[in-house]
């Protein structure tokens, strides 16, 4: 019980920072913390192959499905 307070006090403490926060900071932290777009890419080509994999009853699949995508 007493550990459920002390976090549920420091989610409402973090909370309250982040709300009181200048909006410049919140700026700099939302611009830093972007995850750029190629790791959408890859990780859902993983997961298609993953998925491939998983549906062909744990078959290899072809080399030019596993092939990373050019920039």
């Amino acid at each position: 019980m007493k550990t459920t307070a002390i976090i549920l006090g420091s989610a409402l403490a973090v909370s309250v920072l982040a709300v009181n926060c200048p909006q410049n900071v919140r700026d700099a932290v939302s611009v830093r913390t972007q995850i750029p777009e190629r790791v959408y890419v890859e990780a859902e080509r993983q997961l298609d192959v993953f998925v491939a994999w998983a549906r062909n009853d744990a078959n290899v699949p072809d080399m030019e499905e596993t092939t990373l995508p050019t920039r």
